[in-house]
């Protein structure tokens, strides 16, 4: 909710209100509305949030949103400790389970994808692409499964410093990429997009395309129509300057069947209303 220039976020019942320092009476007034009506406790400069430390560098200008405490706590669901863990996985792809799994395996699997995701979607991009990959075998997770669950816990511990940085830069800058038919089992692509803001890191993803793509330009597009849906979006959410998606015209004279999905995904998102 935003009202004169004071934003106030959400979450059941933990509220972070921000604003600039000229509108902290417009502030101050939204924060008495508020314990008029709720008892709260809290008011206090922010710290955490949902398990998410804030750490202000007022001297530098920025702030960083860091999960060390939460990584360090998941990190004990591991059920290995000697997994080499120096990347989030390794170059060996993951296959399906031949048999039926125990009801006790699939709940601890579970747990562990479950809290890494929570990291991979709060502070972590640099998990996204692995836990994407292992949740897709939620329902029957295998010993190999297990071992690669763990070894992503691991490296969050290893590398439970490091921490989402804003503040510095400006402007809105985005990324896109797709890996080219590397699902072995349906020749689907990955694909995964990063948006930044003010220097830092806003908005990614790590997923494997809906459909199968028959060439490098196709999944490429893909990728970018995604982002560009996105970046539509926050643009839209933070008052920014929409997208005019111009890349539909590559593929506008490909006399191929399979292309059309492609110019109608990114024909949706050319014209944004203003």
């Amino acid at each position: 909710m935003i009202k004169d220039g004071v934003i106030i976020f959400f979450y059941v019942d933990d509220i972070i209100v921000a604003y600039h320092s000229k509108q902290e009476s417009e502030a101050m007034k939204a924060i008495n509305q508020i314990q008029e009506k709720y008892a709260c406790t809290g008011g206090d400069n922010l710290q955490w949030f949902l398990g998410v430390e804030v750490i202000r560098d007022r001297k530098q200008k920025t702030i960083q949103l860091s999960q060390a405490a939460y990584a360090d706590k998941i990190s004990q669901l591991a059920s290995r400790q000697d997994i080499r863990h120096d990347t989030p996985m390794s170059g060996m792809e993951l296959r399906p389970r031949s048999d039926l799994a125990e009801p006790s395996e699939i709940n601890r699997y579970q747990r562990k994808i479950g809290s890494l995701l929570f990291a991979a979607v709060t502070t972590r991009p640099d998990i996204a692409f692995a836990t994407s990959r292992l949740a897709r075998f939620l329902v029957n997770p295998s010993t190999e499964h297990q071992d690669a669950a763990d070894r992503v816990l691991l490296y969050l511990k290893k590398t439970e410093s490091l921490a989402l940085e804003l503040g510095r830069g400006d402007g809105l800058e985005v990324a896109s990429d797709a890996s080219f038919a590397d699902n072995t089992l349906d020749r689907k692509s990955s694909q995964g997009y990063a948006i930044k803001l003010f220097g830092g890191l806003i908005a990614w993803r790590a997923s494997k395309q809906d459909t199968v793509t028959t060439s490098t330009t196709e999944a490429e597009l893909l990728a970018l129509s995604q982002v560009a849906k996105q970046r539509c979006q926050q643009a839209s959410q933070a008052g920014l300057i929409l997208i005019d998606c111009r890349s539909q015209t590559i593929l506008w004279d490909v006399p191929l069947c399979t292309s059309l999905y492609i110019v109608c995904d990114l024909q949706s998102i050319r014209i944004k209303p203003a």
